[in-house]
């Protein structure tokens, strides 16, 4: 799922990112400042594999799929958009 500007992320951490970004940035551009520290930031919670992998990697991804929830995307804008949706109608924890 590393196609050109895919790839998956931790779920929750990014919601978490995206909810601080809202509640930091000034009402009139708010949206577009979210939208571009975001694209630049994504990657952050990047979940990486590697090919040949040990149970430790594999043991981590499992641990964040079973708590962070993952998301997989095939461009970068979209998944910022949906990001965007989910911090926007989902309770802080």
């Amino acid at each position: 799922m590393n196609a050109l500007n895919g790839g998956v992320v931790r779920l929750r951490p990014a919601i978490h990112f995206v909810q601080r970004l809202l509640d930091a940035s000034d009402v009139g551009d708010r949206v577009d400042s979210v939208k571009s520290k975001l694209l630049s930031r994504l990657h952050k919670f990047q979940i990486r594999y590697l090919e040949k992998s040990g149970t430790h990697t594999k043991g981590d991804n499992s641990f964040y799929c079973n708590t962070d929830g993952f998301l997989a995307y095939r461009c970068k804008d979209m998944a910022v958009e949906i990001l965007l949706h989910l911090a926007n109608n989902m309770s802080v924890e």
